[in-house]
């Protein structure tokens, strides 16, 4: 039986770490330095010129990548997996291109075309057991692009040519041509179908689409993001320095917390579907080029902009020039896994004992669908002795039991007053789970106490604080630890 001196109800706020992370917010740029008009410098404080760049702002999202192991990275913030080799189609299948004229047959370099047969090509042999890779968006693709790198623009995690990538986005007013990033300088840049460059395939769940509010007073919320934008053009042009300033001085709708937006953050807002102006129309834009706060590491007096045109980002923007400005503030923090509320009751029937937990987890509906067949597994265990003192409940994922985005576990038929009733529902669109188990020995489970749930590939644990009776601040009571 639970030990008496955790009996009755228990509070707890706590966070896990998952093998699967769903953002809710961009990931940074990855730019960790200051600059003036010309070179590095030391980040200016608050009331000095050139306040207010990229590298000032404590990164909301930081980069972070796994290596699964077996030839997938996956992004911790945005939860996407993709391909390790940069160069797959040369390195693997190089009878797979025989493309000619731009480049030499089986040098991985194919058309548009090629690109998304050979990602079909994947599919039908399953490859690393999976048939839902896609040729990433220009979006999915940028997040990889990391302003802080040069020659290649991209963390080591991957392997990768500098050069361009295909995107899956056509260009807006022509669809014989196709976005590309350039992973050795980080341009992003439209190109004709027919010509030739690299492939790097993702899986995993789109990122957020583009939700705007227009707010009162001049502002405009994407929901998406957590991002909030000042919905007119800042009147007049301004050189990076004035930018900067500009944004810092802002007072609008009752904030002062405004601020040059980042690279990412100035793309996040382009809408590739449309050609001068490629924004939503709840903006007011003029359809020009708009400076970032991010500078270009492969040459410092340049500033990263972006053509609101067609929503190509550039590095040619010299920080002496006098492009067009939007302030933006706020911004959504990937949000963690954690559980919000957690109650343990020793002897509450007939002597048995009760655990109820309940919170938020960054699992996708694809991790449900990989699932199907197999079972969610909640595991608890006492911290102190691993492996030993473990209770384990499995709970089956059916097409029955996981429908429009909601998982709820089968109902537990109780033939006798004393067998164990569990359940474990979650919310994949609100990221929602509860787990119950009322009528079950917990005997042996002493603080602190671990729970491990997997959902298919998604694996999270949590440590439910050093005393789960007094709080986490408090250090673990003599009469639990062994």
């Amino acid at each position: 039986m639970m030990k008496k001196c955790i009996a009755g109800l228990v509070g707890c706020l706590c966070l896990l770490s998952a093998s699967a992370v769903l953002a809710q917010g961009l990931p940074d740029t990855g730019q960790t330095t200051c600059y003036n008009n010309t070179v590095e410098i030391t980040c200016p404080q608050q009331s000095e010129a050139f306040y207010g760049q990229d590298a000032q702002y404590a990164p909301c999202n930081p980069r972070s990548y796994k290596d699964l192991g077996n030839g997938i990275v996956r992004d911790s913030v945005t939860g996407l997996e993709w391909l390790q080799d940069g160069n797959l189609i040369a390195n693997r299948n190089p009878d797979f291109d025989n493309d000619t004229g731009y480049s030499a047959p089986g040098d991985g370099i194919v058309t548009w075309q090629h690109a998304l047969d050979y990602i079909a090509f994947l599919n039908a042999e399953q490859y690393l057991g999976h048939d839902d890779w896609r040729l990433p968006t220009i979006k999915e693709l940028s997040t990889l692009d990391d302003a802080g790198r040069y020659d290649p623009t991209i963390d080591p995690a991957f392997s990768t040519e500098a050069s361009g990538y295909w995107s899956s986005t056509a260009y807006a007013s022509n669809t014989g041509v196709a976005w590309v990033i350039d992973f050795g300088e980080g341009g992003l840049y439209a190109y004709p179908k027919m010509y030739h460059s690299y492939v790097r395939a993702v899986r995993g769940n789109p990122l957020p689409v583009n939700n705007f509010i227009k707010n009162a007073k001049g502002t405009i919320t994407d929901t998406a993001t957590g991002l909030m934008w000042q919905q007119a053009t800042a009147p007049g042009t301004y050189t990076w320095q004035q930018a900067l300033a500009y944004c810092e001085n802002l007072d609008l709708a009752g904030y002062s917390d405004w601020r040059l937006p980042d690279r990412s953050e100035l793309q996040s807002i382009v809408d590739y579907s449309r050609f001068d102006v490629a924004i939503d129309p709840v903006f007011s834009a003029v359809g020009y080029v708009y400076c970032s706060s991010t500078t270009d590491v492969g040459s410092t007096g340049l500033a990263w902009y972006v053509n609101f045109t067609d929503g190509g980002v550039g590095y040619g923007g010299n920080k002496m020039g006098h492009p067009h400005v939007r302030a933006v503030r706020g911004g959504t923090c990937a949000t963690p896994n954690r559980i919000g509320k957690c109650t343990v009751k020793a002897g509450e029937i007939g002597g048995t004992d009760r655990l109820k937990f309940s919170g938020l987890l960054n699992v996708t509906e694809a991790d449900f669908n990989s699932a199907t067949g197999d079972n969610v597994v909640v595991t608890i265990e006492a911290d102190d002795i691993p492996n030993l003192d473990v209770t384990t409940y499995s709970f089956p994922v059916t097409a029955a039991s996981f429908t429009k985005g909601k998982y709820k576990s089968p109902k537990v038929t109780v033939i006798n007053k004393t067998d164990p009733v569990t359940s474990f529902r979650f919310d994949t669109i609100k990221g929602k789970m509860s787990f119950s188990a009322r009528k079950v020995d917990l005997t042996g489970l002493s603080c602190p106490i671990t729970i491990k749930i997997q959902i298919g590939d998604y694996a999270a644990e949590v440590l439910l604080g050093e005393d789960i009776v007094n709080g986490p601040t408090k250090p673990c009571p003599p009469e639990l630890m062994r």
